[in-house]
């Protein structure tokens, strides 16, 4: 292998240079190495049989490179430019900016033939520097930086061989360089693609702890010390009192994000000098969009990563700001202002009010309330605004739902009608959701099954439905909510579930709530597009935005659609699992001011349940149990502006 790694160019320099002594230095120091790392984890047979073909590999040539040996000095100079030469272009050719993101964000950043060249050329010279010079300075740096490349290109291409050898080299430079300068930051790495891509959390934990042990003084310590508390279930920290304003922590554990890492130059690291971090640019502001109605309107700002924000209103004329603190403003949006004028708000304006300082100014017709909360993966900041004169109450905490009153109390003794529903297909257009063994996919079984709902109630009921998305297009989850609250009474999502477990099957329905159940949460997590552990971070943005009421109302809708699935599915299928109603932090149903429910109406990874969901009758009676649930919540509020047709 180690001849497949060395490239024609490098193997003639390596051949000029390297003495058969060193040579056989680095195959034996490889081999522990190679040992230490599979010891930990699947990688001891690999390990092995590289280093035996490493070791072959250099006595064979030892005869020839013993007659070309150069000075130690000489030596040095070389593996200090390869090393150099090899860092350059890493940072030249941006790798890591090559993120699943930034493909999706824009079809020019995905990687093409020629970046992927580069990426095997980069790759494969740090290995060489790191397999070659084992004992130089530099071995460990050349090491760290095949990490972080090997972790480039997995983000852009989601190889598994790229994530594993990721893994091998951060943990190579911690158990074979514990005094390198880079250890600390090669257990961190190590903690968070735990954590975060490979969804070991007991791995990720003992990473963690053992940079807390050996590096307590290190500049990452803080960040690791947050990832503990969140992966052991410790509560994060409150935010601020003051009003609607979440300000988060700026921690280092977004699924795309990189760990804070230096970029100091290797001349600096080589001669010993640690040197000032840096932790790269400041995070930026890349986007802003809105939803506007005359009494509520919905304004997402997209950061490249967590950011604090402190806010203020002012009068004269009336506005309100968002300073986004340690930002910049993406050159195209920079001073640049979006007309608004639904009555409520003239204008939204974005600019760099202070070197890194990001402003967002609203400008109000009339100021109700309004409310702030981040969402995660990709990072953004949602403001939801509401008229003065909306009739929408201010949030509160949500109560214990075991002393909850009568479940549609506030909507019976109000005699609210339903005159306008809103039918959420899931995913869609580049969100394929889960994947059946067979290739079904979740977008293109919910758009259907939400097609056939949508015209049996406009059959059967006398209100308007509207569907967030009727073609194969992607629509962001915080958007779906907001098509709900703008003017919407109610508000149903629909998914197809899916398991590691192949056997697991059956219905079951979600509605908006705190849950400690791993379960739920993992289901949350996968329709979130995010971890598991980053769902526990949802905790008190959710006591500041769930309302009693909702949450009651909420409950009794998914209780209906849930034994409305049930019974009609079981006139077909008497085995169908009940898997009953359930509570979880889903960013679908996040803000949303009107009862709102998320039905998964099959798992798409059990092959029998992806089988019938690929059939037209199947759907077809999805749909009709889905009607029946929503036409039983209607009746339940006993208004008669609902009735059938």
């Amino acid at each position: 292998m180690l001849g497949i790694w060395v490239s024609s160019g490098v193997a003639k320099k390596m051949c000029r240079l390297i003495p058969s002594s060193v040579c056989l230095s680095a195959v034996i120091a490889w081999l522990p190495a190679s040992a230490a790392v599979g010891a930990a984890g699947r990688w001891g047979a690999v390990g092995g049989r590289t280093g035996a073909a490493a070791l072959v590999f250099a006595l064979l040539l030892s005869p020839v490179l013993d007659a070309h040996a150069p000075a130690a000095d000489a030596f040095d100079r070389e593996a200090e430019e390869l090393f150099a030469e090899t860092l350059a272009q890493y940072r030249a050719w941006d790798l890591e900016a090559a993120t699943p993101d930034a493909a999706a964000a824009s079809p020019a950043a995905a990687p093409n033939d020629a970046w992927l060249r580069d990426a095997d050329s980069i790759i494969r010279a740090f290995r060489n520097v790191a397999t070659l010079y084992p004992q130089h300075a530099l071995a460990d740096n050349a090491l760290y930086w095949l990490g972080r490349a090997q972790l480039a290109r997995y983000r852009a291409q989601k190889g598994a061989a790229d994530l594993e050898e990721a893994r091998v080299a951060f943990a190579q430079v911690a158990v074979s360089y514990p005094d390198s300068e880079l250890a600390d930051e090669a257990l961190f790495y190590l903690g968070y693609l735990n954590e975060n891509l490979l969804g070991d959390s007991t791995a990720a934990i003992s990473e963690f702890r053992a940079l807390l042990a050996r590096y307590d003084g290190s500049e990452l310590a803080p960040f690791a010390r947050q990832h503990l508390a969140r992966l052991e279930g410790s509560e994060p920290p409150s935010p601020p009192a003051s009003g609607a304003v979440v300000e988060t922590t700026g921690a280092p554990d977004l699924l795309f994000a990189e760990p804070p890492t230096p970029e100091s130059e290797s001349t600096a690291r080589a001669a010993g000098s640690r040197g000032g971090r840096r932790h790269g640019a400041p995070p930026t502001v890349t986007d802003l969009r809105f939803r506007s109605t005359k009494q509520y309107t919905r304004i997402v700002i997209d950061v490249t990563d967590r950011i604090e924000v402190r806010t203020a209103q002012l009068t004269s004329p009336d506005r309100i700001y968002f300073d986004l603190l340690g930002t910049r403003v993406d050159v195209a949006l920079h001073n640049r202002s979006f007309p608004v004028g639904d009555g409520l708000l003239r204008a939204v304006r974005i600019a760099q009010n202070q070197p890194e300082v990001s402003r967002v100014v609203l400008d109000f017709e009339t100021i109700g309330r309004y409310r702030m909360f981040p969402l995660n993966d990709p990072y953004r900041l949602v403001i939801d605004v509401f008229g003065a004169g909306s009739a929408m109450a201010e949030p509160t905490p949500a109560p214990d739902e075991a002393g909850t009153a009568d479940p549609s109390r506030l909507a019976r003794v109000l005699q609210v009608g339903i005159g306008r529903i809103v039918i959420d297909p899931g995913h869609g257009g580049k969100d394929p959701g889960a994947t059946g063994p067979s290739g079904v996919r979740e977008k293109d079984i919910v758009l259907d099954v939400g097609l056939r709902l949508r015209d049996l109630l406009k059959a059967q009921l006398d209100c308007e439905i509207i569907m967030t998305r009727d073609t194969d297009r992607f629509i962001p989850l915080e958007e779906r909510t907001a098509i709900a609250n703008s003017g919407a009474d109610l508000f149903v999502s629909i998914h197809a579930n899916a398991s590691r477990r192949k056997a697991a099957r059956g219905v079951e329905t979600y509605y908006l709530n705190l849950t400690t159940d791993p379960g739920a949460l993992e289901t949350a997590a996968r329709e979130n597009a995010t971890s598991s552990a980053r769902m526990k971070d949802l905790g008190d943005i959710l006591k500041k935005l769930i309302r009693a009421s909702k949450i009651a109302e909420s409950r009794e809708l998914a209780q209906h659609l849930q034994t409305s699935m049930i019974d009609g599915l079981r006139r077909e299928r008497r085995n169908v699992p009940d898997l009953g109603v359930k509570k979880a932090p889903f960013y679908v149903l996040i803000g949303s001011e009107v009862p709102s429910a998320l039905a998964e109406i099959a798992f798409v990874t059990n092959r029998e349940e992806e089988r019938l969901l690929g059939t037209a009758t199947y759907r077809t009676n999805i749909a009709k149990n889905l009607y029946e649930g929503i036409a039983r919540y209607m009746r339940s509020l006993g208004t008669p502006a609902i009735t059938a047709k």
